[in-house]
């Protein structure tokens, strides 16, 4: 277990642990060559809009809230792709469930309440809307 989390959160994961930090970034190094560690992916889509005159500045700002602004935890992958306007999905790679739903969750709050900040609007949902077209 120890080199499974030295895996997925470096040496963050050896902070209760009373050693050199030689042997810590030996041990992460190791650990990170030699254990495989398993991931949980997980898609969630949210909805952005904003009727103002600068509005695609709006959406892109809530884009970049969603994906943490840079402080996505270590052994967290998260991305924000564009499927259809106003349409974007969320992707996140965890190391387990929980994390991972946890991710997901705040990574779409956070874009819904940038984009309600400016005053547009935004909704989270889990299934991808098909056009009726």
């Amino acid at each position: 277990d120890a080199f499974e989390a030295a895996a997925i959160r470096g040496d963050e994961a050896l902070d209760d642990v009373e050693v050199d930090a030689d042997t810590v970034d030996a041990v992460v190094t190791a650990a990170r060559d030699n254990v495989s560690v398993p991931y949980v992916d997980v898609t969630g889509y949210v909805d952005l809009e904003s009727a103002a005159s600068d509005g695609v500045d709006d959406v892109r700002d809530a884009l970049a809230a969603a994906e943490g602004n840079g402080e996505v935890p270590d052994g967290v992958e998260l991305d924000v792709g564009y499927v259809g306007s106003p349409e974007y999905r969320i992707k996140v790679r965890a190391p387990d469930y929980k994390t991972a739903e946890s991710e997901l969750e705040s990574a779409a709050e956070r874009a819904r309440e940038s984009i309600e900040a400016a005053g547009g609007a935004g909704e989270f949902h889990r299934e991808r809307r098909e056009d009726d077209e």
